[in-house]
């Protein structure tokens, strides 16, 4: 059951784009403390006793999601702050709902629902270029541009966090491959893997490759199964050279196109692609016992390993690293330079370029360096960045989770984070050298400290990502990690003869360290008083959670109705709906924007102007609600504070790639007034 809740789950939030956005994050939010509240109060939850480790990582997890809600107070944008609370909500709340339902024994059947659910994700993202028009990647290369040169986002909407899900999948059936006691499982994990490389090269996720190769070094060295986790890597890569390479140069599939040319070579690669995996399906047992009857000597495989060592060294100095790394740090320009035969996944691979990662970075430890306490105040980097950024980017992310709390929460926030993952690993490395879980089980089924080395290698692998992209803004990744989390500190693979894993639901907050305290009151659990007060303080923090996450709720899907209902030529319908979102939100500039521009839109240009004045005085560091004010007051004639208003939002984002047009038009202007 586990396990088909954790698919079912994975796959919901995969149809709908990750989760991402607002309104899925503000949703995740409400179901999950919801449920927090329900199973808490009827004693139905947890399932298992919580023990002290859980708790500190909860509480480190709900002191990040309180502080950031206390950045409210001092951030320039509290519409955004609040959006950033809610997503911590969600955050948190996921993990506590998943602390609660984790029960000692069933780590496997979580890990094979991490399994089904990233595997449905990664076969949908697979399937949308082997049989063009099921997904949307053509769309979002129109929309976005050449940067996105057709790689493959869908369904999650993002090629990096394609990327990132796709590893930690290879992450998982890796494990099953060396781990599955069952000869049929470990071919089938095995022969799936070009669906993957093909996916990977067609997302073309640099930092997924990066965190691809530290995933797979962790897994082979934790092992115990070494020999058959390096045989499936080396059968994993020989199949992968036919479809990697054929859909190099298929230049329809590659970008995203949806014609009769696209159709023919979407079908052939499939064919490839499919007879990859046969093959690799039949190969695995005869390579598998051949490689069991091979007994090197000591001495032969050290001589391997510093062969592959020299090589490895030696293809780094051929590629000029000191060139890389210049490049790496330099502002990009739009696009990515490639040859006339050469996709855009490939000429991005082979790019040196950091897409403006280091200017980012770099720009997070300035903000941070001007307020390094509680920092610049959640959901400020974006403007932060505008104003102070060393280049103009159309879409602002931080580009890495840790910089980004650092950024905009300072050394507070900073801390909280790194010691929530912190203890995870510390929890986990720990848990590795438990006797308990190294104990060998009947069947043949592998030990539960192998368990664990697995969902430690997508954490790792997770870690990485969301360390240099934005990928941890998605339900779906945020959530795959905090499954690793819960099996480092959780009940899942706690001591069975302590309080965590012995205790039932009317015991909620035993202890993981009976035997380590070496006292017996120790290792008990709180008294029933305190376990009461931990019950009622979080049930009153999830219905705060409930409230906060669904008044965000209701003004997201609010505003897009409010579009909606203007497309369709309701003016009316869109002004009523911009006003329910400003109820909802009303510390928010997004509301007021809408209701300005429909506003202006239907001739009210008095009203508009009130409106996006509204909007400014919500939300002063946005410089687009100054521009739509000053668009307003153009058409009103008020020209001292059209003025006023374009040098504002100029000064907020002055590097912004209009005001070269702007500065000819007013420059073609002047000339004709003269």
């Amino acid at each position: 059951m586990v396990a088909i809740a954790v698919a079912v789950a994975a796959t919901i939030l995969a149809l709908n784009y990750g989760g991402y956005g607002s309104d899925y994050t503000a949703a995740v939010a409400v179901v999950v403390w919801l449920v927090t509240i329900v199973g808490l109060g009827t004693a139905i939850l947890p399932r298992a006793g919580i023990g002290r480790p859980s708790l500190v990582a909860a509480g480190l997890l709900l002191g990040l999601t309180g502080f950031t809600a206390a950045s409210i107070s001092w951030a320039d944008d509290a519409g955004l702050a609040y959006l950033r609370t809610v997503q911590m909500l969600a955050v948190s709340g996921t993990f506590v709902v998943i602390l609660l339902f984790s029960k000692p024994g069933e780590g496997k059947g979580w890990l094979w629902g991490l399994t089904g659910g990233l595997a449905v994700v990664v076969l949908l993202a697979a399937f949308s270029r082997f049989i063009p028009g099921i997904g949307d990647d053509d769309q979002l290369t129109r929309q976005i541009g050449e940067i996105v040169g057709g790689r493959l986002s869908w369904p999650l909407g993002y090629w990096n966090a394609t990327g990132t899900v796709t590893v930690m999948l290879v992450m998982v059936l890796l494990w099953h491959t060396g781990h599955d006691p069952r000869d049929r499982i470990r071919k089938l994990a095995n022969a799936v893997v070009p669906v993957l490389a093909v996916v990977l090269y067609l997302a073309a996720s640099r930092g997924a490759l990066l965190a691809l190769t530290c995933g797979i070094v962790l897994i082979i060295a934790f092992g115990p199964h070494r020999r058959r986790l390096g045989t499936s890597v080396l059968l994993g890569v020989a199949g992968s050279v036919p479809p990697v390479v054929l859909a190099s140069q298929l230049s329809a599939v590659a970008h995203a196109d949806t014609g009769s040319t696209a159709t023919v070579q979407g079908l052939v690669l499939l064919a490839v692609t499919a007879a990859s995996c046969v093959a690799i399906y039949l190969a695995r047992a005869p390579v598998e016992r051949w490689v069991a009857r091979q007994r090197p000597a000591r001495r032969q495989v050290l001589i391997a390993v510093a062969a592959l060592a020299v090589v490895g060294i030696g293809l780094i100095a051929a590629s000029d690293p000191v060139d890389r790394i210049s490049s790496f740090t330099s502002i990009p320009f739009t696009g990515v330079d490639t040859s006339d035969n050469q996709t855009f996944a490939t000429g991005h691979l082979l790019s040196q370029s950091g897409n403006g990662r280091w200017q980012l970075w770099n720009s997070a430890i300035d903000a941070f360096a001007s307020q390094p306490l509680g920092g610049i105040g959640a959901g400020g980097y974006e403007a932060w960045f505008k104003e102070n950024g060393s280049f103009w980017m159309k879409t602002i992310e931080v580009h890495s989770l840790p910089l980004q709390d650092l950024a905009e929460l300072g050394l507070a926030g900073f801390l909280l984070l790194t010691g929530f993952a912190g203890f995870s690993l510390y929890r986990g490395a720990r848990r590795l050298n438990d006797p308990e879980l190294n104990a060998p089980r009947d069947g043949g089924e592998p030990s539960r400290r192998t368990e664990l080395v697995a969902f430690l290698a997508v954490l790792v692998v997770g870690g990485i990502s969301v360390s240099v992209d934005w990928t941890g803004d998605f339900p779906l990744i945020f959530g795959a990690l905090l499954i690793c989390c819960a099996a480092m500190v959780g009940p899942l693979y706690g001591p069975r003869g302590d309080g965590e894993g012995a205790s039932t639901a009317g015991n909620p907050a035993g202890t993981d360290g009976a035997a380590e305290e070496g006292s017996s009151r120790k290792g008990r659990g709180p008294a029933p008083v305190v376990r009461l007060l931990l019950i009622g303080a979080v049930i009153l923090f999830g219905g705060v959670a409930v409230v906060v996450s669904t008044r965000q709720y209701q003004s997201t899907r609010a505003i897009e109705q409010s579009r909606e209902a203007f497309t369709d030529g309701n003016a009316d319908e869109a002004v009523r709906r911009a006003g329910h979102a400003a109820s909802a939100t009303p510390f928010s500039g997004a509301p007021y924007a809408q209701l300005a521009l429909v506003q202006e839109k239907v001739g009210q240009f008095g009203r508009a102007l009130a409106s996006a004045t509204t909007a400014t005085r919500k939300a002063p560091t946005n410089d687009a609600y100054w521009l739509l004010k000053a668009r307003i007051e153009a058409e009103l004639g008020l020209t001292s504070s059209y003025a006023e208003s374009v040098l504002r939002a100029r000064e907020l984002n002055p590097r912004a790639g209009y005001w070269k047009e702007f500065d000819q038009r007013a420059a073609e202007i002047f000339r004709e007034g003269s």
